[in-house]
């Protein structure tokens, strides 16, 4: 189990990266990729460490807009864990790429600034909040920036939890969870059980709303006499568990389960008291809903805690889930999640240091699983919404990406103080995430490839065109 660093003086092992001075960023990138991966990101030798030489604090840079990349210059900085950059010689040098032995501060590298060589940081603390946007088609590097930040944050010891939609969002350290059909999976959910328990705002009433908006996003073609049916089914299924809104100590008991609904409807398909036309209804409804309901995943006797995901880093691998089958599966955990975050209260108005700040960070790959149902996307009560607009105070952080600024409401976007653009894969997406950092789509067009991006700091106006390092040419 990964323990937080609580201790100042404790120091966290350091990451650093050998670059060589001859080679701009965007060549380096692909150059120093490990040899198993395709052609274009074989590996190079680093050069040859020589003895650093202290200098004085570069001052930070002026980060305009560059449309074009500039001539790369020579690296000569040296980021010292906790402090400022320092200047080196004009030769090839290791360029620590990360701050972590400043145990109450978190500072992610992201990579190296294409116009003047000076690694990026992502300096959480000095940002509105923990909220990152990463767009880009595939391939551009989406997955290999989510793995950076992932694990230096989990190094830091906030712990991380990872929604894993293709399989290959891998974090060392982190628990890791196979949800499938298949007897790989040991653990599941249950949709029903009550996400609050606050007599002023839990209850019956409403978890039945949020699972009749969660699947009208997943199942959007029924008519309102079956939506009718099945919420007076969901509550009849409450309501034969002993739980109702009459009586709040009657929430902690055992709730119903998707499959004790599908039983209540076919027992009405047997109720000679129901007409022809009203078992019609019926059946439509429990063919509609039976995809998602009989799926093994909500039948599982130990459920996933949400605790331990409180607790320590964990990856949630949903390859083998069904597309609808992940959105009910993510949507129900991050709310149950976001209530458990409520329930600790809220964080420090002035947190001292970043654990008192993070309880969580949420990680999701291709978040476009989560607008599901189109116009739901922009409702209130959409879960990234909800999340990006009223869970900062409880020591929530996200980081969320996907190939289009479309698949994310503009009441989501807004709140994202940090924001990364990646290579589109054309002119149309190009245009669309382009106002995601004040640019232009021939700006966007002109990015040259895996890991060559723009990025956009709450702090600042103008975006910095930077190279992002991957995992594998970070040395600890």
């Amino acid at each position: 189990m990964h323990q937080r660093n609580e201790n100042p003086s404790q120091t966290i092992p350091q990451t650093t990266l050998s670059v060589t001075s001859e080679l701009d960023p965007a060549t380096a990138f692909h150059k120093l990729q490990p040899a198993s991966l395709s052609p274009t990101e074989s590996v190079i030798e680093s050069g040859t460490v020589s003895e650093q030489i202290p200098g004085k604090t570069v001052p930070p840079p002026n980060e305009s807009v560059i449309t074009e990349p500039e001539k790369s210059i020579e690296p000569k900085v040296e980021v010292v864990a906790g402090g400022d950059p320092e200047v080196l010689s004009p030769k090839s040098k290791e360029i620590e790429t990360s701050r972590l032995s400043h145990s109450s501060s978190l500072s992610v590298l992201l990579g190296i600034a294409r116009r003047d060589n000076i690694p990026r940081h992502w300096e959480i603390a000095k940002q509105p909040n923990g909220f990152f946007l990463i767009l880009g088609a595939s391939g551009s590097g989406k997955t290999e920036t989510l793995k950076v930040i992932a694990s230096e944050i989990h190094k830091f010891g906030v712990p991380c939890l990872i929604f894993d939609f293709h399989g290959d969002v891998v974090l060392e350290g982190a628990e890791d969870y196979i949800l499938s059909h298949g007897p790989a999976c040991t653990h599941g959910i249950n949709p029903m059980e009550l996400d609050s328990t606050d007599p002023a705002d839990g209850g019956v009433y409403a978890q039945v709303n949020i699972l009749l908006s969660m699947l009208k996003a997943c199942i959007p073609s029924l008519g309102h006499r079956q939506w009718r049916v099945i919420k007076d089914v969901l509550n009849e299924a409450y309501d034969l568990a002993g739980i109702n809104d009459r009586d709040p100590a009657s929430w902690n008991r055992t709730p119903p389960t998707f499959g004790e609904v599908l039983n209540l409807l076919d027992h009405q398909l047997e109720d000679d008291t129901f007409s022809r036309s009203q078992k019609n209804i019926i059946e439509s409804a429990y063919d509609a809903i039976a995809r998602v309901f009989e799926h093994p995943i909500f039948d599982r006797g130990q459920q996933i805690s949400i605790d331990d995901l409180l607790e320590r880093s964990h990856r949630l691998n949903l390859v083998h889930l069904e597309e609808d089958i992940r959105f009910v599966v993510t949507d129900t955990l991050l709310r149950k999640l976001a209530r458990a975050l409520k329930a600790k209260g809220n964080i420090p108005v002035q947190p001292q240091n970043d654990f008192e700040r993070f309880r969580l960070f949420v990680f999701v790959d291709e978040a476009k699983i989560l607008s599901m149902g189109g116009k739901d996307r922009d409702a209130s009560s959409a879960v990234l919404n909800t999340l990006a607009t009223e869970y900062r105070k409880f020591g929530l952080g996200m980081v969320l990406a996907s190939q289009m600024s479309d698949h994310f409401s503009n009441e989501t976007k807004a709140q994202m103080a940090t924001r990364l653009v990646l290579k589109p894969f054309d002119f149309a997406e190009a245009k669309k995430n382009a106002q995601d950092v004040n640019l232009t789509a021939d700006d966007l067009i002109q990015l040259t490839g895996r890991g060559d991006g723009y990025l956009r700091l709450g702090t600042q106006s103008s975006p910095i065109r930077i190279q992002i390092i991957p995992l594998a040419n970070r040395k600890e």
